[in-house]
């Protein structure tokens, strides 16, 4: 995302042209060149730049447990249901539900509920329109981890569920350094896994359009805090 006074236009990692401009405030750790070298090659006049970001180092702990992965959409709805009922009944565990939200007048943002805790964390992408809902839906993922690195401390649970109806959000999750669109956001979210304390059990689930959910309260809520889009960087919000 650019601001209005330097423009860009930009689909899988790709810029197709560039001026000056560019809003350091929202750029923060993921300027990948100089604006001198940015203009250096303006001037060349490319028909493409390609931005690679710096790999990082693969999560810390084992690899991450996914649920529900091969699983046709009504075989993960019915496990969806028996496994939040269990989670339910659990003192050990928490379930966390994330969703993504993208609307070309509004904006984009990406949101995360834990019914048990009461919390929910919500975070604004802006207008773009090169944005997509995978953008989205990955943020919502990332302030899952964020959310749990935030709680751990303070909460005696030993197994953490994420549960998101987005099936490649979780698929890119084992491939995060990979060249794709959006890549920076699965960069923050390999370093925020990486924050997380390493003898916590973190599990991984897809369910399919939120259903299986047997409680309204989570799927609303988290579709709620992320259709309340404002301007700009929206604060993180708590309930």
């Amino acid at each position: 995302m650019f601001s209005s006074n330097g423009c860009c236009s930009i689909f899988s990692n790709q810029l197709k042209s560039l001026t000056r401009g560019f809003e350091r405030s929202w750029l923060g750790n993921h300027l990948p060149i100089v604006q001198d070298e940015l203009d250096r090659l303006n001037g060349a006049d490319p028909e493409s730049v390609l931005i690679r970001y710096a790999s990082r180092q693969l999560w810390c702990g084992p690899d991450p447990i996914l649920h529900h992965m091969e699983l046709s959409k009504d075989q993960a709805v019915e496990a969806t249901t028996e496994l939040v009922s269990c989670i339910d009944s659990s003192p050990n565990s928490v379930a966390i539900f994330t969703d993504g939200s993208f609307d070309r007048e509004r904006g984009g943002a990406g949101a995360v509920v834990c019914p048990a805790l009461d919390l929910a964390l919500t975070s604004a992408l802006g207008m773009d329109p090169f944005f997509s809902n995978h953008e989205c839906e990955a943020v919502g993922v990332l302030l899952a981890f964020k959310l749990i690195k935030l709680v751990a401390e303070q909460h005696p649970f030993s197994t953490a569920f994420i549960f998101t109806d987005n099936k490649r959000v979780l698929q890119r999750l084992l491939e995060c350094n990979d060249e794709k669109s959006g890549q920076y956001i699965f960069l923050e979210i390999l370093d925020a896994w990486n924050d997380i304390p390493v003898n916590l059990d973190l599990k991984l689930v897809w369910c399919p359009g939120h259903q299986g959910i047997t409680k309204q309260y989570p799927r609303q809520k988290t579709k709620g805090e992320c259709e309340q889009i404002g301007d700009g960087n929206q604060a993180l919000n708590q309930s």
